[in-house]
């Protein structure tokens, strides 16, 4: 397995709730210094970057994580995953094998979501 640590800058963070949301689940959306992903994965086209995350937090689960993306006085954090267990895919593309075992990182051009 390889592992990638890509730092980050947090410049925005915001709670995020849709009225549908079920109440085990926590929602945060984050703006962050441009991540460019390309030099890890080879098909994510080379001028396409990550700037916005949104993130899901189910049953109370990585709660210190959470808190730490809430917490004003902290801006720096390192994403940090297993290559083989992430899947990239392009928004609206051609049909694609989905994968349930794989954290989808789903990107269009210059912007891309996060949902893990």
């Amino acid at each position: 397995m390889t592992e990638i640590k890509i730092p980050f800058i947090r410049a925005e963070v915001k709670e995020i709730s849709h009225p549908n949301q079920p109440d085990n689940v926590k929602g945060l959306e984050l703006n962050v210094s441009p991540i460019v992903f390309g030099k890890f994965f080879e098909q994510v086209p080379p001028n396409s970057f990550l700037n916005k995350m949104e993130l899901a937090f189910f049953d109370g689960a990585e709660k210190e994580i959470y808190n730490e993306l809430l917490d004003e006085d902290k801006t720096s954090f390192e994403l940090s995953f297993e290559k083989e267990k992430v899947n990239f895919c392009l928004i609206k593309a051609d049909e694609r094998e989905a994968d349930d075992t794989k954290i989808e990182i789903n990107y269009l051009k210059k912007m891309a979501s996060m949902i893990l």
